[in-house]
């Protein structure tokens, strides 16, 4: 049940990430230790300084924090949304969102997050809406009929292998998304997305 979860976390990470743009290199899960596994990105960004030497928070950058922080919620997003459909997890009443089951991995996603808002917002209360915002919108995305079946077949192929090259993992998530030999839901028929900008 744990290495299921732990495939399901980083399988989260991974479908999050090549629908926000970015390019999976490699994704793995782990038997043992408190670190369940990994999920490495790559993205091309062009930052432009803009008059003189403090760079403004451009348009770009925001897209990019907001996708970053998508991409850090979605392990653990998945890693909930597995765990309630086994039935291994109890809702806590006053939010109605369950209670991590690991939440060594939860806090992890839940700390890049919130640097990530730091960056964007200097007050505490701005920083938690940004979060909430955040949280809401993944769990929308990656809970999706089409999109959740990515998600399955990657912890699935996770399970087996322990750890697959982006390609392989961007092949099996392009192939799960695409509704009966179309083109990839939500990417135009392309799951490499290089020189893209995130969403």
């Amino acid at each position: 049940m744990i290495d299921e979860l732990r495939a399901y976390h980083e399988a989260g990470h991974a479908v999050t990430a090549v629908l926000k743009g970015f390019t999976v290199t490699r994704v793995s899960i782990r038997r043992r230790g408190p670190e369940g596994g990994a999920c490495d990105v790559h993205v091309h960004l062009r930052v432009r300084a803009q008059g003189g030497l403090t760079p403004k928070v451009s348009g770009e950058a925001i897209r990019f924090a907001r996708a970053a922080a998508a991409v850090a919620l979605g392990g653990s997003i998945a890693q909930d949304a597995a765990a309630l459909e086994r039935g291994y997890v109890t809702l806590d009443a006053r939010i109605g969102r369950p209670f991590p089951l690991f939440s060594a991995g939860s806090d992890g996603d839940e700390r890049a997050a919130l640097a990530i808002a730091r960056r964007l917002y200097r007050h505490a209360p701005e920083q938690r809406e940004f979060l909430r915002r955040m949280r809401s919108t993944t769990e929308r995305l990656l809970t999706s009929e089409g999109r959740w079946r990515a998600v399955r077949a990657l912890a699935t192929a996770l399970l087996r292998a322990r750890a697959l090259d982006g390609k392989r993992a961007e092949r099996i998530i392009g192939a799960a998304l695409r509704p009966s030999g179309g083109p990839t839901e939500g990417t135009g028929g392309n799951t490499r997305h290089p020189r893209r900008s995130p969403r």
